[in-house]
């Protein structure tokens, strides 16, 4: 079985990044659950994190930075409004969906030209972040299943999947609010800790948009939200995109909430708050 180490123990941390440059797979305390945790620039090491939850890639995976000065090397185009609510509330317990740098190299799941981006509170992550650079994480525990408030469920859900364990105690909580941030407007596609009055009051009412709905569900996401400051396809029209790789005047179809990454993570939030 694999080892369970007390959190705070500078030993645990040299393990933890020990496993983590051999592209293992580690488990440790976040502000209001257990994650697991990978290497984010190591793609054998983040497919092996995929396998591990049973999520499948149209569930990508958040990576976590440690300053705001990182965001330059995982995402490009950010906007004022995305800077705004970094200088308002990182660290701490927002996720930012932007557009990732082309040519990243990284394998977060079938991300679409996205990243979400956190900058987490918790030392012990910080601590990992400096050694490594940006880490892919996520909650530790399998797809449809309740996140883990101790280090104990955490290991009943993934076993012996994580190299080692971290153990910080109890964990409970809100999690983190997702933003769509990818244009020069957002759109919040997941209250957690903050709820949308606090992402107005930074960035202001007419930068905030409603998140689109799926139409055959209902349910709330950014399928139809390529980029919040995209113009809304007509009543009754089918909305469509060119494809920069297909011929001229070629288009494909919009992904649906079920083909979205960030469509997905939205609609995922009551699965991972069981």
């Amino acid at each position: 079985m694999s080892d369970v180490l007390p959190a705070d123990d500078p030993a645990t941390t040299e393990r933890l990044t020990a496993e983590l440059r051999a592209g293992l797979l580690v488990v440790a305390p976040a502000e209001h659950t257990y994650a697991v945790i990978a290497d984010g620039f190591t793609p054998t090491a983040t497919r092996r994190l995929l396998r591990a939850r049973g999520a499948g890639r149209n569930r990508p995976v958040p990576v976590a930075i440690r300053t705001p000065y990182q965001i330059t090397a995982v995402a490009q185009d950010v906007g004022d409004a995305a800077r705004a609510l970094m200088d308002a509330f990182w660290p701490g317990p927002l996720t930012l969906v932007l557009r990732a740098v082309p040519g990243l190299g990284v394998d977060l799941g079938n991300a679409r030209g996205t990243i979400q981006v956190r900058m987490p509170s918790e030392p012990l992550l910080d601590e990992l972040i400096a050694e490594l650079g940006p880490l892919a994480l996520t909650g530790a525990h399998r797809r449809g299943r309740a996140r883990p408030s101790t280090v104990e469920e955490a290991r009943e859900e993934l076993g012996d999947s994580a190299a080692v364990y971290a153990d910080g105690g109890p964990r409970e909580g809100p999690l983190s609010t997702i933003v769509d941030a990818r244009g020069d407007r957002v759109a919040v596609l997941r209250e957690g800790e903050l709820d949308t009055d606090a992402v107005r009051d930074v960035v202001g009412a007419d930068r905030l948009v409603a998140p689109a709905r799926a139409p055959a569900t209902g349910e709330q996401g950014a399928a139809d939200l390529p980029a919040p400051d995209d113009p809304p396809a007509r009543d009754g029209a089918t909305e469509r995109t060119a494809d920069p790789a297909a011929p001229d005047g070629a288009t494909e179809r919009t992904p649906s909430a079920s083909e979205d990454p960030v469509a997905d993570e939205a609609s995922n939030a009551e699965e991972d708050e069981r």
